[in-house]
């Protein structure tokens, strides 16, 4: 083989390979947020999550965004919702064994028996959304807790795919219809993109 063949080649071959490389942060505009919260009845707690932008794009299977066992590195993915008024947080992880990648370029995550964390459902669709619901009836706790007298708004939301990661990014102030600060609900829609991604909570 010429050298010049080998290097066309050697160059394929580099193109199509899995990277660890080129993870995506991607700043979302977000629909929907619902946090349920009942101290004294945890098994009712439950956050709803949904999302939908142009601009959500996802990884191709095998690369460090791909939430599965073959993703690089090993995939997985985590969840986490911050108040950036109280600190109030909470984080779940999101185990690869329960990722699934679909044809039409979408991912799912499914628990439904929350063996693994808070979250029974976790997908993000090639029609370019997120949505995930997280409820308090598993083994794990569903601890992030509203406080009467205490509004929660901003809310920053963060799903990390894969080792990469790819992060989805969103902040949902926008239309606050309960700010979380009756101690029973948080509920907020229509919240544009925010201008970076939040720092994580400290653990």
């Amino acid at each position: 083989m010429s050298k010049h063949v080998l290097a066309i080649a050697l160059a394929a071959l580099a193109a199509t390979a899995p990277s660890s490389a080129g993870a995506v942060d991607a700043l979302l505009p977000g629909k929907r947020l619902v946090i349920d919260s009942h101290a004294d009845q945890e098994k009712r707690n439950r956050i709803v999550l949904t999302a939908r932008s142009a601009d959500l794009a996802i990884s191709p299977p095998g690369s460090a965004g791909d939430p599965t066992c073959e993703g690089a590195g090993g995939g997985g993915a985590r969840l986490t919702f911050t108040s950036a008024a109280t600190g109030e947080s909470h984080t779940t992880e999101l185990p690869c064994q329960n990722w699934t990648g679909r044809k039409t370029g979408s991912w799912r995550y499914a628990d439904r028996q929350l063996d693994d964390g808070t979250c029974s459902v976790v997908q993000i669709r090639s029609t370019r959304t997120i949505r995930a619901v997280c409820l308090g009836r598993g083994p794990t706790v569903l601890d992030f807790d509203l406080a009467a007298g205490e509004r929660q708004d901003p809310i920053d939301v963060t799903l990390e795919l894969g080792t990469g990661p790819d992060r989805y990014c969103l902040r949902f102030g926008g239309v606050v219809k309960h700010d979380g600060s009756n101690g029973k609900k948080f509920f907020a829609r229509d919240s544009g993109a925010p201008t970076a991604c939040a720092d994580p909570p400290p653990s």
